[in-house]
């Protein structure tokens, strides 16, 4: 577990019983947002790694539409860290889910 992303996404205002590595063991209500880790490496020569950072996505889901103010705490969480990202989002028409995805790399 990345307890810096958990923080970060707690303190932008999901509760923390809403918020899991990769998946939930039992359904919650929404919002809530699931983070995960890809480790990326960029610079390698000589069969060495001289380079290499964390690529990670946290993904919000919420309930048919896109809560403005908890997006905007979640950005200005990112800002306040000086945390470059990009900022996708996506409908789900079938499950009636809104679904913003934050990517960065640490």
């Amino acid at each position: 577990m990345n307890k810096s992303v958990q923080d970060l996404i707690i303190a932008a205002g999901i509760p923390e019983e809403r918020v899991a590595e990769r998946h939930f063991s039992k359904p919650v209500s929404l919002p809530y947002a699931v983070y995960y880790e890809i480790r990326d490496t960029y610079f390698t020569a000589d069969d060495v790694i001289y380079s290499a950072n964390n690529h990670i996505t946290i993904e919000i889901y919420m309930d048919g539409y896109v809560d403005s103010e908890l997006i905007e705490n979640m950005q200005k969480q990112l800002d306040e860290k000086e945390i470059i990202y990009d900022i996708s989002n996506d409908y789900v028409a079938d499950e009636n889910l809104c679904i913003v995805v934050f990517d960065y790399y640490e």
